[in-house]
């Protein structure tokens, strides 16, 4: 599951930038980076509604519109979430506050090429090769255009709201998010959408100040997904549509009981 994607920009071509804006909103998520936030919702205001919301941090950005309990990512993902389902958007692309955008004129351009493919489900620019992840096929590569990756990370990304209404994982038990990504992405493909990367799009994604951090989190997604994997399995038709990408994740966490006893022994991935 590394292929390229052809846009479907013909919509994008009939429709005045105005009318494409309406169809999204975008949330930018902080706890920690004050500064960093405020430059993103600066930056995005220009092309989206644009909200910041803070998780109760130390220093409150400029430019704070909501200002939540410090519930971790989930608490500022539900918020994003509650804000794009009652603004009746299409569209919510969530931004957590430690990505740098380092071309955001470009960024905004390649959203609102995308938000007129009604095929695309989840939507995520490509990282630098210094970046923090965990799927290296977020890595940019020098295509020069979209590719098919299967799942994508919940720092940043492009989805279709309709996809959040019906996931399955009790995000309030994911202090750090894992798993979510892999649920949405799933959810995509169950409803005949694909999960795209874009080699045009680049941000930076920095280290994690807490490694420790990714080892609780590893925990924690262990302890959420099997479960509902089991479940999935029961729905043949719609595992057998999953790209590469998905199933193999899938069959990491469910045969992953090891990692329990020895989670030191995964990383994210570190170039």
């Amino acid at each position: 599951m590394n292929q390229t994607y052809t846009l479907d920009s013909s919509k994008h071509e009939l429709l005045k930038n105005e009318m494409l804006e309406a169809k999204i909103v975008c949330v930018v998520a902080n706890y920690g980076f004050a500064e960093n936030a405020s430059r993103l919702k600066a930056e995005m205001s220009k092309s989206f509604l644009t909200y910041l919301i803070d998780s109760s941090s130390p220093v409150t950005p400029t430019g704070t519109d909501v200002v939540i309990p410090n519930n971790y990512y989930p608490g500022l993902l539900k918020a994003a979430i509650k804000i794009a389902e009652s603004g009746d958007f299409e569209w919510l692309l969530f931004i957590a506050s430690d990505v740098e955008i380092p071309d955001p004129v470009n960024f905004q351009m390649r959203v609102l090429e995308v938000i007129c493919d009604s095929k695309i489900g989840v939507y995520s620019p490509t990282v630098t090769a210094s970046s923090r992840t965990a799927y290296h096929l977020l890595v940019n590569q020098p295509t020069g255009s979209l590719r098919e990756v299967g799942m994508v990370e919940g720092f940043i990304f492009l989805t279709q709201v309709k996809l959040l209404d019906c996931l399955s994982v009790p995000l309030e038990k994911s202090k750090f998010g894992w798993a979510f990504d892999l649920f949405l992405c799933y959810n995509a493909y169950v409803n005949n959408k694909v999960v795209i990367a874009d080699d045009r799009n680049i941000v930076y994604h920095p280290k994690s100040k807490s490694p420790i951090h990714e080892e609780l989190a590893m925990k924690e997604a262990l302890e959420l997904i099997p479960k509902h994997v089991f479940e999935w399995k029961r729905s043949t038709q719609a595992i057998s549509r999953l790209p590469r990408g998905v199933k193999k994740a899938l069959t990491f966490f469910v045969n992953a009981s090891f990692l329990k006893l020895n989670p030191c022994k995964f990383r994210v991935r570190k170039k």
